[in-house]
């Protein structure tokens, strides 16, 4: 296949339908919006004493947090301005200072993930506790193998925990390097005043760690939704290694539902193929480009992948089992070539 002649009819298409037109009347709403309930959580965790108020009022900051979140992912990308220093000053506002993870350090991290989507390059699938390929399954050792033979049962409770990995990344990243990152230091260590010590004055610490530790516990379990949804389960770029590198963006992901309420819920990524090939493509126009994307790469013979949610979550289901066997099979082997030697 042509790739050159593939990639330019998909961005001349694309061009001539004004997919890549700007959103900046879209941006300033959904960025006013977010400070102005980020703002009504604040306020509403100051007086939120009883358990089911304080949950409810976690679930809305955990929310709004990940919306936020995803205004400083596309600020990241380009899509909200063209604008480096702009990009960076709402990347910070967003990020940094609302939800209290590094940008810098989220920059530094997922420019790598869209070069090697889904393989053993990609920061966002390296192997820790749990294992995202076969390779790094069977040569798992000590906790990690025994994560990995568990993986299918641990990893979506134990990605909710998402949220303060994300944090404590930060924190680590700016405390290395604070000449080189003191705005990012700065900001959060204000998000840390705004969030625990100041309400810590009406409603005593311990009650403002919770509320804390709760808030970054839904917003690391909304982050759990959406990646898994869209990146686990299906071909990895090893996998994909007959197709070339550019085209590895649309085989190795998956699209979910294009509809109103899947494309809010997932901060548009919904539309996760457009979203890997045009990255500085708004949110707000991803699903403009899906049946353009869908119909050439059909015409290709491009492999361009569908499902619901339910089916998203069974691949995932799938690909993790598959991990675990691997991991087990592995510890078998040994075990077999320890008790040989040991005969």
């Amino acid at each position: 296949m042509e790739v050159a002649a593939f990639t330019t009819r998909l961005r001349t298409e694309l061009r001539e339908a004004g997919v890549f037109r700007n959103d900046d009347a879209g941006y300033w709403v959904r960025g006013l919006w977010v400070l102005i309930v980020t703002a009504c959580v604040w306020i509403a965790f100051l007086s939120a004493d009883a358990w089911a108020a304080r949950a409810a009022v976690a679930i809305l900051a955990g929310y709004i947090g990940v919306q936020s979140s995803a205004i400083a992912h596309e600020a990241g990308h380009g899509a909200v301005t063209r604008d480096r220093k702009w990009s960076w000053f709402v990347g910070r506002l967003f990020m940094s200072t609302i939800i209290g993870a590094s940008y810098s350090a989220w920059i530094g991290r997922h420019g790598p993930h869209h070069v090697h989507p889904n393989s053993r390059k990609d920061p966002d699938v390296r192997p820790s506790l749990f294992s995202f390929n076969e390779t790094d399954a069977i040569a798992a050792k000590g906790l990690a193998a025994w994560c990995t033979r568990k993986q299918h049962v641990l990893l979506i409770p134990l990605s909710t925990l998402m949220g303060f990995s994300l944090k404590i990344a930060g924190w680590k990243h700016v405390v290395r390097r604070p000449a080189a990152e003191w705005v990012d230091l700065t900001l959060l260590i204000l998000h840390a005043a705004i969030w625990i010590v100041l309400p810590a004055f009406w409603i005593g610490i311990a009650n403002s760690l919770l509320n804390y530790v709760l808030l970054t516990w839904v917003e690391g379990a909304y982050l759990a939704f959406v990646f898994l949804a869209n990146h686990l389960g299906g071909p990895t770029s090893e996998e994909a290694c007959a197709w070339p590198p550019s085209l590895r963006q649309i085989v190795t992901a998956r699209n979910l539902p294009s509809n109103r309420l899947l494309t809010h819920l997932c901060i548009g990524l919904n539309t996760h193929i457009e979203h890997h090939l045009f990255g500085n493509l708004p949110a707000t126009r991803l699903s403009e480009a899906r049946n353009i994307t869908r119909r050439i790469c059909q015409s290709h013979g491009v492999p361009y992948r569908e499902c619901t949610l339910g089916q998203a979550f069974a691949e995932v289901h799938r690909y993790n089992r598959r991990m675990a066997d691997a991991a087990r099979q592995a510890q078998r082997s040994r075990r077999s070539l320890a008790c040989e030697a040991g005969g």
